[in-house]
């Protein structure tokens, strides 16, 4: 009976340590997949990628809105801080930040942020303020939003977003 009760417990143990490791392990294996799809290897980085117009045959992001021009851009901080520019446009946007456990750190929108936003990224664990991000992970996404459900405010999403920057600080 003892022996049994000490295989029991030793199966609950090895099951409960393994849900935990599978568990804190996705959520950055996920993250890394997809900043290496996106970003290349590498060959992308700081740098935005500008999606095409959404359509049914769409998979670059998992069941992308038509309505929306996303951009995205995968940044590495071990290179130094990334400054990250978005300028507003009519409408709703939103520039979103992601860590490399996927966590969403931070997102300004067109209501809170009409002016666009300006903000450099830093590795830290403290809040930097004054313009500055402090990020745990060194790697991880920005993703802008912007609502261009016509040909026409497609056209205008794409000519505000070419000027949008995300590049290592001199």
């Amino acid at each position: 009976m003892k022996r049994m009760l000490a295989c029991a417990m030793l199966a609950l143990a090895t099951g409960v340590a393994t849900h935990f490791a599978w568990v804190s392990a996705m959520p950055h294996r996920l993250m890394g997949g997809a900043m290496d799809t996106l970003g290349r290897d590498g060959e992308r980085l700081h740098q935005w990628i500008h999606a095409r117009r959404a359509s049914p045959a769409s998979r670059a992001i998992v069941r992308p809105s038509p309505d929306l021009a996303y951009s995205v851009c995968v940044f590495d901080l071990s290179r130094g801080d990334v400054r990250v520019r978005v300028h507003p446009s009519a409408g709703y946007w939103s520039l979103s930040l992601y860590t490399a456990n996927s966590d969403n750190v931070r997102t300004w929108n067109d209501t809170g942020a009409p002016g666009g936003v300006e903000v450099v990224l830093t590795h830290g664990d403290a809040m930097a303020g004054d313009g500055r991000v402090a990020l745990r992970s060194q790697r991880g996404i920005a993703a802008v939003r912007r609502l261009a459900p016509t040909p026409a405010e497609w056209e205008a999403a794409e000519a505000i977003r070419e000027r949008d920057l995300c590049e290592v600080q001199p």
